[in-house]
């Protein structure tokens, strides 16, 4: 409000400036006028020339100012302002193309060649959309396109690779890329579409052109063809394909002829676990981690492989790129040979009569330890139940005698002699003599076959021509085929 009556007091004051300051200016001094009296001496001139001089600018004095009110705590009035309607919005967009409007005529006028250009690009982009409508409105609509391409495009091939999956491609989608007259035919078109299809490992999209010929209303399928594609899988190697190609995973992982048996060999009845498998659809790779364990009659080897895939687009097939093995993959293992072998009397051999108190009490070996160390040499720990004979020389063959001794687990420790799988045993002392344990796991002639011969020897005084005493030893030695409780 102090800031409406300053400004009303300053436009008082502005009038009466000027009002002031008008009326000498508009005033005309008559020269015929009647001058006044003049002093007594003074020029007829003079008066002249006072006459012609201009009429002194006369200021009004400004009204002293009002003081202003003393502040008050009353709110300034609210001044509405309605908003723009949409009806002045109207019409003030008219009137501003109603004024670009009227210099359109004086630019055509100045520039007639740039106009008839322009006005010509027109008339042929109009004419050309026309056209081009008339002749694309009528062809096959997306329905029918998809059905025929369902019907008559075939799947993209691919390569097969040994970790493919033997499975057709199935066509689950069609995309309508294109639909294009042929040349200047009203009655033939060739679409472009783009095929999508899918088994259980990977997705396959490919480009394909259905041809048309219309006969009357209809359009009728004449030609289908499939062209470039492009693969991704959806899931990993197989793990069925895996266990099925392990020779060639064992062949990729040889580092190379270190003269001894090749993994190959060596792990061809081997079983294998998946320990681990990892696929990143991303990255279009898979690895699988894999333990083989390949057990024999008597042997045993271990090792793990980890083996490395990546998806190639272009082929739509896995490729191997690479296989570790983990270290002491060669080296040999003797857990086979751990548990319970039971005996069958086979022979015995003496240096007179035989005593063939095992033949029905048979033997029992019990190997609860097999190692082999870093330098190839082989141990076994366990015990023995059988006979031993701790006699003198029989002059007859004897079904048993005195001095057959029972064994019940006696405990024994063996190596083997650097010649296969021949462990020489040595039991714990016996009361009245020593037993001895031969255990061979396979021979060149028997690979598969196990034995034991069961040593005994009894030293005993005798005499020689009856009257010559010496110190003997008698010696009966037990053959055992073994089998694996």
């Amino acid at each position: 409000m102090q800031d409406e009556l300053d400004k009303t007091l300053a436009q008082e004051a502005d009038e009466q400036v000027n009002e002031g300051a008008d009326a000498p200016t508009d005033e005309r001094v008559d020269a015929t006028a009647e001058l006044p009296d003049t002093p007594d001496g003074a020029r007829p001139q003079d008066a002249d020339e006072a006459a012609t001089q201009p009429m002194p600018h006369v200021t009004t004095p400004l009204p002293e100012a009002i003081p202003a009110p003393e502040p008050s705590e009353a709110r300034p009035p609210t001044i509405n302002v309605d908003a723009p309607s949409l009806a002045d919005v109207g019409s003030t967009l008219a009137a501003w193309v109603k004024s670009r409007a009227g210099a359109i005529p004086a630019f055509l006028g100045s520039h007639r060649l740039v106009a008839l250009l322009v006005a010509g690009v027109c008339v042929v982009a109009l004419l050309g959309g026309v056209l081009w409508g008339m002749r694309t409105s009528h062809m096959p609509s997306d329905e029918q396109v998809s059905a025929d391409a369902i019907s008559h495009l075939g799947a993209p091939s691919h390569t097969m690779g040994s970790f493919d999956l033997d499975e057709p491609l199935v066509l689950q989608s069609v995309d309508i890329a294109s639909k294009r007259p042929s040349g200047s035919r009203r009655d033939a078109c060739t679409v472009g579409v783009v095929a999508t299809f899918t088994n259980a490992g990977m997705e396959t999209r490919a480009d394909g052109e259905l041809t048309y010929v219309r006969e009357g209303d209809d359009w009728t399928c004449t030609a289908a063809t499939i062209g470039s594609a492009s693969h991704h899988a959806t899931s990993g190697v197989s793990q069925s394909l895996i266990l099925a190609h392990l020779d060639e995973l064992l062949q990729t992982a040889e580092p190379d002829d270190d003269g001894r048996s090749s993994l190959s060999s060596l792990y061809r009845e081997a079983s294998c676990e998946v320990t681990d498998v990892f696929f990143d659809e991303e990255s279009q790779t898979c690895e699988y981690a894999l333990h083989l364990t390949s057990t024999g009659t008597f042997v045993a080897y271990e090792c793990d492989l980890l083996a490395s895939f990546r998806f190639a687009a272009a082929s739509g097939a896995w490729e191997l790129t690479s296989v570790a093995a983990s270290k002491g993959a060669k080296d040999l293992g003797l857990s086979p040979l751990q548990g319970t072998w039971r005996g069958t009397f086979v022979s015995q051999s003496a240096g007179e009569g035989r005593c063939l108190a095992a033949r029905d009490a048979g033997l029992e070996v019990t190997i609860t330890q097999a190692t082999m160390s870093d330098d190839g040499e082989a141990r076994i720990v366990g015990t023995v139940s059988g006979i031993a004979h701790l006699h003198a020389d029989l002059s007859d063959d004897a079904n048993e005698t005195n001095g057959d001794l029972p064994l019940a687990e006696t405990p024994f420790e063996g190596t083997s002699d650097g010649e296969g799988l021949v462990f020489n045993c040595q039991t714990q002392d016996v009361a009245g003599g020593t037993v001895t344990l031969t255990l061979t796991f396979g021979t060149s002639s028997a690979p598969d076959e196990a034995t034991a011969m069961l040593t005994s020897a009894y030293a005993y005084d005798d005499t020689l021509l009856l009257f010559i005493p010496y110190r003997r030893t008698a010696h009966f030695a037990d053959t055992f085929t073994l089998e694996k409780v």
